[in-house]
Protein backbone atom coordinates (compact mmCIF):
# COMPACT_ATOMS: atom_id res chain seq x y z
CA UNK A 1 0.00 0.00 0.00
CA UNK A 2 1.17 3.45 -0.80
CA UNK A 3 1.80 6.37 1.62
CA UNK A 4 -1.32 8.96 1.49
CA UNK A 5 1.91 11.50 1.28
CA UNK A 6 3.31 10.31 -1.59
CA UNK A 7 -0.12 9.79 -3.21
CA UNK A 8 -1.02 13.55 -2.57
CA UNK A 9 2.29 14.87 -4.02
CA UNK A 10 2.11 13.28 -7.25
CA UNK A 11 -1.62 14.22 -7.55
CA UNK A 12 -0.50 17.96 -6.91
CA UNK A 13 2.79 17.85 -9.01
CA UNK A 14 0.58 16.40 -11.59
CA UNK A 15 -2.16 18.99 -11.25
CA UNK A 16 0.23 21.43 -11.73
CA UNK A 17 2.02 20.27 -15.04
CA UNK A 18 -1.59 20.18 -16.28
CA UNK A 19 -2.24 23.87 -15.05
CA UNK A 20 1.20 25.09 -16.59
CA UNK A 21 0.37 23.11 -19.94
CA UNK A 22 -3.61 24.89 -20.42
CA UNK A 23 -1.93 28.13 -19.66
CA UNK A 24 0.76 27.61 -22.60
CA UNK A 25 -2.29 26.31 -24.60
CA UNK A 26 -4.82 29.50 -23.40
CA UNK A 27 -2.28 32.22 -24.22
CA UNK A 28 -1.15 31.45 -27.32
CA UNK A 29 2.15 30.65 -26.42
CA UNK A 30 4.86 30.16 -28.91
CA UNK A 31 6.34 27.43 -27.10
CA UNK A 32 3.53 25.13 -29.69
CA UNK A 33 5.71 23.00 -31.99
CA UNK A 34 4.57 23.66 -35.21
CA UNK A 35 2.88 21.17 -37.11
CA UNK A 36 5.16 19.60 -39.38
CA UNK A 37 2.24 17.79 -41.73
CA UNK A 38 0.88 21.59 -42.21
CA UNK A 39 4.21 22.89 -42.95
CA UNK A 40 5.46 20.47 -45.56
CA UNK A 41 1.54 20.28 -46.99
CA UNK A 42 -0.41 23.13 -45.75
CA UNK A 43 -2.85 20.77 -44.96
CA UNK A 44 -4.70 20.36 -41.66
CA UNK A 45 -4.05 17.22 -39.55
CA UNK A 46 -6.43 15.57 -37.16
CA UNK A 47 -3.69 16.74 -34.40
CA UNK A 48 -4.16 20.00 -35.69
CA UNK A 49 -7.91 20.22 -35.15
CA UNK A 50 -7.68 18.41 -31.90
CA UNK A 51 -5.10 21.03 -30.65
CA UNK A 52 -7.85 24.08 -31.96
CA UNK A 53 -10.38 22.45 -31.00
CA UNK A 54 -8.91 22.43 -27.26
CA UNK A 55 -7.46 26.10 -27.58
CA UNK A 56 -11.19 27.03 -28.13
CA UNK A 57 -12.64 24.94 -25.18
CA UNK A 58 -10.03 26.70 -22.61
CA UNK A 59 -12.01 29.87 -24.34
CA UNK A 60 -15.63 28.09 -23.52
CA UNK A 61 -16.46 28.37 -27.16
CA UNK A 62 -18.09 25.39 -28.33
CA UNK A 63 -19.18 25.88 -31.74
CA UNK A 64 -15.68 26.62 -32.68
CA UNK A 65 -14.35 23.56 -30.83
CA UNK A 66 -17.10 21.19 -32.82
CA UNK A 67 -16.40 22.43 -35.82
CA UNK A 68 -12.31 22.43 -35.45
CA UNK A 69 -13.25 18.30 -34.11
CA UNK A 70 -16.24 16.88 -33.41
CA UNK A 71 -15.02 13.53 -32.01
CA UNK A 72 -13.23 15.31 -29.54
CA UNK A 73 -15.74 17.44 -28.12
CA UNK A 74 -18.07 14.16 -28.07
CA UNK A 75 -15.62 11.66 -27.11
CA UNK A 76 -13.78 14.23 -24.25
CA UNK A 77 -16.83 13.96 -21.03
CA UNK A 78 -16.47 9.90 -21.35
CA UNK A 79 -12.89 9.88 -21.63
CA UNK A 80 -12.88 12.59 -18.31
CA UNK A 81 -15.09 10.15 -16.21
CA UNK A 82 -12.51 6.70 -17.27
CA UNK A 83 -9.82 8.86 -16.10
CA UNK A 84 -11.97 10.29 -12.55
CA UNK A 85 -12.45 6.46 -12.09
CA UNK A 86 -9.05 5.51 -12.82
CA UNK A 87 -7.60 8.12 -10.40
CA UNK A 88 -10.10 7.12 -7.71
CA UNK A 89 -8.83 3.67 -8.08
CA UNK A 90 -5.63 4.63 -8.05
CA UNK A 91 -5.89 7.45 -5.23
CA UNK A 92 -7.67 4.63 -2.71
CA UNK A 93 -6.50 1.63 -3.47
CA UNK A 94 -9.34 0.01 -4.32
CA UNK A 95 -9.32 -2.62 -7.53
CA UNK A 96 -13.07 -2.18 -7.91
CA UNK A 97 -13.03 1.27 -9.49
CA UNK A 98 -10.54 -0.11 -11.93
Amino acid sequence: MKSLGKRILTLLAAGFTVLILLCLVVLDSPFLPPCFFHEFTGLHCPGCGATRAVRCLMNLDMAGAFSFNPLLVVALPFFGVVMFAQGMGWFFDRPGWR
